[in-house]
């Protein structure tokens, strides 16, 4: 079996009314959280103690960037319990995500208020200092995700970047996954 992907860039923008309006859902997607064994226990998922309407509307654009990782053909339809499997899907998904984080930080760097969105939760430390009730110890750096701050992630994905999120159907490894972040723009 080979153990080999390729990678899609998906990418799109939307005026931010529109965003509201179409793709963010609060109680929804506070709801789906709170299932979350990261819920209330790092600083880049809800509860949180703001709002996140008004967080949204400190913006007037959002540039979405995501990223299609396409399993090779012999990986498709395999069983996620084989840990050779996991862990090459575990390390690919995590290095996707800090080349995307880099984009976005790179591309804060050169629009002025802008603020970027990661994909998932925050992975910055070991632990969360908000598990020891401290403050952030990179609040610089730590970024909330579209769908902890009520976006929803699957809508975007489907009608924003022009394909669907693939998720593991009964431990079957589907043919590609998908992360997605964003640039909110002033």
């Amino acid at each position: 079996m080979k153990l080999a992907y390729t990678t899609e860039k998906l990418e799109n923008s939307c005026p931010m009314d529109i965003f509201i309006k179409k793709y963010v859902d609060v109680p929804r997607f506070l709801e789906c959280c709170k299932m979350c064994p990261n819920y209330n226990k790092k600083w880049s998922c809800p509860n949180f103690t703001f709002d996140q309407i008004s967080y949204w509307e400190q913006f007037k654009e959002i540039h979405l960037l995501g990223t299609k990782m396409i399993l090779d053909e012999s990986m498709r339809g395999s069983e996620y319990a084989n840990p050779e499997i996991n862990n090459f899907i575990t390390v690919m998904i995590a290095s996707e995500k800090g080349r995307l984080m880099q984009i976005i930080w790179d591309m804060e760097k050169k629009m002025s208020g802008s603020r970027g969105l990661f994909a998932g939760d925050c992975k910055l430390c070991r632990s969360c200092a908000k598990m020891e009730g401290k403050p952030c110890r990179n609040p610089d750096l730590m970024r909330y995700s579209v769908e902890s701050i009520g976006g929803n992630v699957q809508a975007v994905t489907e009608e924003l970047l022009g394909t669907q999120i693939r998720w593991t159907d009964g431990g079957i490894i589907p043919p590609y996954f998908t992360l997605v972040c964003g640039l909110l723009l002033r």
